[in-house]
């Protein structure tokens, strides 16, 4: 990924994580960020990265405004809560609020449907992949090539290509009770 990243903005090439060049240095500290930033954006539930669970009632009462507090398991590292579900999967319309690694809220029971950080990347989705090197590449393009302007342009890549490609092949892997196609379906092989 830091490869592909590092060819969008010039000739430049690291043999791993490990390498000492600047290059190297660059990408161990921004690649891990990146990916997780992309993995966690609200722009798209990636279908490799959601998980459900019930969460344990926390032993103490929040302070106030809220009845009960529920703990998020450490494991898997929890990048963002997308909503709190019954356990039937639908999504509940009573307020809670995720403050720390606990979900407050007013309700009995706690499910909940998340967006979880996902490293090995040949578990990536190939738009996730691409993705992810984009994003890393917008970065790389300012911290070693010094081009702000190719850092607008893979910016612009990223939001205006990418995303809406990979939001389009993350939606075709699913279907929801109740969803009709039609002649799009054909076209973006539903």
């Amino acid at each position: 990924i830091c490869n592909l990243a590092l060819s969008e903005i010039g000739n430049y090439r690291i043999t791993g994580l490990d390498d000492q060049s600047e290059e190297g240095i660059v990408c161990r500290l921004l690649y891990p960020v990146t990916r997780d930033e992309v993995i966690a954006s609200p722009a798209i539930e990636w279908n490799i990265a959601t998980g459900r669970a019930q969460l344990t009632e926390h032993a103490d009462t929040p302070a106030f405004a809220w009845a009960r507090q529920f703990q998020i398991p450490a494991d898997p590292k929890i990048l963002r809560v997308i909503a709190m579900v019954d356990s039937n999967d639908n999504s509940k319309t009573i307020p809670w609020a995720r403050e720390g690694n606990l979900i407050l809220t007013d309700d009995s029971t706690c499910y909940i449907k998340y967006i979880k950080q996902v490293t090995d990347p040949t578990q990536f989705p190939p738009l996730l992949y691409e993705a992810i090197y984009t994003n890393l590449a917008s970065k790389l393009a300012v911290k070693i090539a010094k081009n702000p302007t190719l850092r607008r342009e893979l910016l612009l890549r990223y939001v205006n290509d990418v995303l809406p490609r990979a939001q389009e092949a993350n939606a075709a892997e699913s279907y929801q009770e109740g969803e009709e196609g039609n002649e799009d379906w054909i076209e973006t092989g539903r």
